[in-house]
């Protein structure tokens, strides 16, 4: 009951305007640090950054059940390590790692809520419902 209630706190347009609010005035609040010479990292600023955040907050939106937020966050993590980490350079590899990730994403999404055998096999549906063997031509 009380996640129940957290969840719908969390999923309230209000509240979600709340932490945006709160989520930019910490980025400004950062940046304004960082131009001050506080000894921030310089790459929490960069787009990749922004997609990775985006995506995150995404996914607790959608309780990470969205799987554009993983798809973001992986976007951003490989030019993130592509742009940071010495000695890697997967300039080459990131269309083949995207169609890697897509590919996963397709193969691993579960299916609807309501598939043909649910359907079928559920009285609600089938309710009225007359095959067509019962329609024979004499």
């Amino acid at each position: 009951m009380e996640e129940n209630n957290m969840n719908n706190k969390l999923n309230n347009p209000g509240s979600s305007r709340i932490v945006s609010g709160l989520l930019l005035l910490a980025a400004g609040l950062l940046l304004f640090a960082y131009k001050m010479g506080a000894p921030i990292p310089g790459w929490l600023f960069t787009w990749p950054m922004i997609l990775i955040l985006i995506g995150v907050v995404s996914g607790f939106k959608s309780d990470f059940r969205n799987p554009g937020a993983f798809v973001l966050i992986a976007i951003g993590s490989v030019f993130l390590i592509d742009k940071n980490v010495p000695g890697i350079d997967l300039h080459n590899y990131i269309a083949p790692i995207i169609l890697v990730i897509i590919g996963l994403v397709f193969i691993l999404k579960p299916k609807g809520n309501c598939n043909r055998h649910q359907r079928f096999g559920n009285p609600k549906f089938t309710e009225g419902f007359t095959p067509a063997e019962n329609f024979s031509k004499e």
